[in-house]
């Protein structure tokens, strides 16, 4: 199939399961390696939106303004690492609320992250440096 726009691409069909129903989507490609390469692109792509819902679902972020897929990561590993150290904190201190545990917490952890982060460059009025 030619596009006059674009050129040469690759339409592919592919049924997707979401609950109980299926949902058929066109994908259309301009990659040179043919239907495989789309498909082998897509799946890794369907992947990781799998697991963006996951956490998002399951971690209480289902607001998050990570733009890039590398600050998605590093803000979900930030938030199971707070999980993690509320759940220390409460095993520690039996008893504690919920709330309180989450504030410990999050002063150690923003301890450790200041002591082990590189320092920041603050940026001037007019934007220079």
């Amino acid at each position: 199939m030619v596009w006059p726009q674009v050129g040469a691409v690759d339409p592919v069909r592919v049924w997707v399961g979401r609950g109980v129903e299926w949902r058929r989507l066109a994908l259309v490609s301009t990659l040179a390696g043919g239907m495989q390469t789309v498909l082998e692109a897509w799946f890794c792509r369907w992947k990781a939106e799998v697991v963006h819902r996951l956490y998002q679902q399951n971690l209480g972020q289902g607001w998050s303004q990570a733009r890039s897929f590398a600050a998605q990561l590093m803000h979900n590993e930030l938030v199971v690492r707070a999980f993690g150290a509320v759940r220390e904190v409460r095993a520690a201190i039996p008893g504690m609320a919920w709330r309180h545990a989450q504030r410990v917490a999050g002063d150690r952890l923003l301890t450790e992250l200041k002591a082990t982060s590189p320092p920041r460059k603050r940026l001037g009025k007019g934007g220079g440096r």
